[in-house]
């Protein structure tokens, strides 16, 4: 028999372990689920250069305290492995790895980044978050060039109304090293086109993950993917896989994970992929022009 982890007891997870760990457990992100085969691969073995590069563009959210500063100047990323996070099954994909991140983000300029808007929920939000990029498999420690802060959050919504869900953030100094990424500015993307994600699902190391494609789309504030994403995703970009171009927001999702009573452990919560609700993406042309004016010489 497998049970469900319900959104309430899979928040209370998330929220025991991030209040043993830290101070300012805020921002908590909304589950997501595996949909058919699990899609997610690491960034160095995702056979696509493209999308590769693209990854290197995302960042994860981490508390600030969770990065601690070593003689040499670098710094070790303080966090458990998601099989002890979780109390995963011995089965799991990548229960050894680090889970470290609460969301994820990605550039649209040298120095603006954009997340999910529930990401960003505390009054203490810049002083006690840090953006980290190049955290990938095998990664435990980040030098100081891989880690930003935040300088302001410049727009953000949450709305229980219209379903949006973003938030934009200026970061304390430009990302030089890497391209910010090309985003639509106009329409959106077609019912069954496929997708590609990149980010943090369950504060992992970045994953890539395909064979998805946009299930439905509602007005022009969000639209649904079959896209295998977790808690952490969430500010995740969703590319278009022909074209490249990102298209939305990843913000929610169905269920995570399930308990399995008679192994006493959680597994990965599996749909088929034309079941369960669906993973919603906030369009990114929603917020286009708010991200234009900002890349305009006066609002710099």
């Amino acid at each position: 028999m497998i049970l469900l982890v319900t959104r309430t007891m899979f928040l209370f997870i998330t929220v025991s372990y991030f209040l043993i760990n830290s101070q300012h457990a805020f921002s908590f992100t909304i589950p997501k689920v595996i949909y058919g085969t699990d899609n997610r691969m690491e960034v160095a073995k995702y056979d696509n250069s493209t999308f590769q590069e693209f990854a290197r563009s995302t960042a994860g959210m981490i508390e600030r305290e969770n990065l601690i500063l070593q003689d040499d100047g670098t710094y070790t990323i303080k966090a458990k492995t998601l099989g002890q996070a979780m109390n995963l099954c011995p089965q799991e994909l990548f229960r050894d790895q680090l889970t470290a991140v609460n969301c994820s983000g990605f550039l649209v300029a040298p120095d603006i980044l954009i997340t999910a808007g529930h990401c960003v929920n505390a009054y203490d939000f810049c002083s006690s978050q840090k953006w980290i990029f190049d955290f990938v498999k095998g990664v435990t420690s980040l030098n100081k060039d891989s880690i930003y802060g935040c300088k302001e959050v410049l727009h953000k919504e949450q709305s229980a109304i219209t379903k949006a869900d973003y938030a934009i953030v200026r970061l304390d100094r430009p990302v030089l090293d890497r391209s910010p990424l090309e985003f639509r500015t106009e329409g959106t993307i077609s019912q069954d086109e496929q997708v590609v994600l990149a980010g943090h699902p369950s504060g992992l190391p970045t994953k890539i993950t395909d064979n998805a494609a946009v299930r439905s789309i509602t007005g022009d504030v969000y639209f649904t993917v079959n896209i295998d994403s977790f808690a952490g995703n969430s500010g995740s970009p969703i590319f278009n896989k022909e074209t490249g171009v990102v298209e939305g927001i990843l913000v929610r999702g169905e269920q995570d994970y399930a308990y399995k009573p008679a192994e006493s452990c959680v597994t990965v919560n599996v749909c088929k992929e034309d079941e369960c609700r669906g993973e919603d993406v906030t369009n990114i042309t929603f917020i286009s022009s708010k991200i234009l004016e900002l890349l305009q010489p006066e609002g710099r």
